[in-house]
């Protein structure tokens, strides 16, 4: 239900930014490769991806509906113009 992005680098153990909106657990992340990884794109089993811009905390960007199922898969085209999402 909770996505936290930490600093790779550091040696802080916080969190940067913890993103929270799924009322599922997560089954996938992705980052934009055309955003420089600002962008994330999130499946869960709450049959929602949501796209969130991983520079704030406001909540999700967009919200993707549709399935009827847990999405179990979510990425970027190598563009990064289109975010691909699949389910059971």
């Amino acid at each position: 239900k909770t996505v936290m992005l930490f600093d790779a680098g550091g040696s802080n153990s916080s969190p940067l930014r913890i993103l929270v909106g799924h009322d599922g657990a997560l089954t996938s992340i992705a980052s934009s490769p055309a955003s420089g990884a600002a962008l994330l794109l999130t499946a869960s089993r709450d049959c929602t991806a949501r796209l969130w811009d991983s520079r704030s905390s406001l909540g999700p960007v967009h919200v993707f509906q549709g399935h009827s199922n847990t999405v179990t898969a979510a990425l970027f085209t190598a563009d990064g113009r289109r975010a691909v999402t699949a389910s059971d």
